[in-house]
């Protein structure tokens, strides 16, 4: 896919980063279960590597549970701490400040800034808002709505800096940002649906077939993506004069249902 979406407050919050990461004692970078590797910023990864790092796998309540396990190993492998989060509701996070302690060896009364990082729309603000226990820091479901650098104090001595979304300026693998539009952290308005929407059938189809037949109630078997997008409209009502399908209409609607997770768990990559 050909998107230009590098917008001028993520270089500006990039610039800042910088300026701010002597002053921050740990990093959090949150990642989306369903996309991990891809909801790693390599952009961030240059940026933070020498600072110490906690992994959080948001929306881990939207993933596959066995797959999300594999994840968890994954990081331990590498040395990294991560723990599988559903931000809406703060599971996953009950131990958060004695783990942030631990790792810095730091003591219960002890002061800790944290940098919250990770690409758009995986829940940055979102986490603050639960581990300060106040909605200080503006929420909503789509990408791009932080657009500055703010602090914010929690509890236990743990002071947050809240950071935009950050992408890198440019993919070296396209599929990277074909699973970052298919999670919402890349505008919509920045891609073709129908195209994108194509693309997800394609994968799941492959891996997740009788949940996209179950949600729909459609049978799918020796179906192409383009077919069962067509069949998914015709049965969701997705028509327009003259009978055909409205593409964009059905389209829209199942990148949806896959987002909140209502087609069922669902995880793109694998460890």
């Amino acid at each position: 896919m050909n998107i230009q979406w590098f917008p001028g407050h993520m270089a500006k919050a990039k610039r800042l980063l910088k300026q701010k990461l002597k002053f921050v004692n740990l990093i959090v970078e949150i990642l989306d279960a369903r996309v991990p590797f891809s909801s790693m910023s390599s952009d961030l990864v240059g940026l933070t590597f020498s600072k110490p790092k906690l992994v959080l796998l948001s929306k881990f309540d939207l993933a596959n549970e066995a797959a999300t396990k594999c994840w968890l190993s994954y990081f331990r492998d590498v040395g990294l701490i991560a723990l599988a989060v559903n931000l809406k509701s703060g599971q996953g996070l009950e131990n958060f400040s004695s783990i942030a302690k631990s790792l810095l060896n730091k003591k219960k009364s002890e002061k800790i800034k944290v940098l919250v990082c990770g690409v758009p729309n995986v829940g940055k603000s979102l986490f603050i808002n639960k581990v300060t226990e106040k909605k200080r820091a503006k929420v909503e479901n789509r990408p791009a709505v932080t657009k500055g650098i703010s602090w914010f104090v929690g509890k236990n001595g743990l002071e947050f800096l809240d950071t935009p979304g950050i992408l890198c300026p440019k993919f070296d693998d396209p599929k990277v940002g074909e699973k970052l539009a298919f999670i919402g952290s890349i505008k919509d308005n920045l891609f073709d649906s129908v195209s994108l929407c194509e693309r997800l059938l394609q994968i799941l189809l492959k891996n997740y077939k009788n949940a996209v037949e179950n949600r729909f109630k459609v049978d799918l078997s020796f179906t192409t993506a383009q077919e069962a997008l067509r069949k998914i409209g015709r049965k969701r009502g997705a028509i327009i004069y003259g009978g055909k399908i409205d593409l964009n209409r059905v389209s829209n609607l199942i990148l949806e249902e896959f987002r909140a997770g209502k087609i069922t768990k669902i995880t793109l990559e694998n460890s």
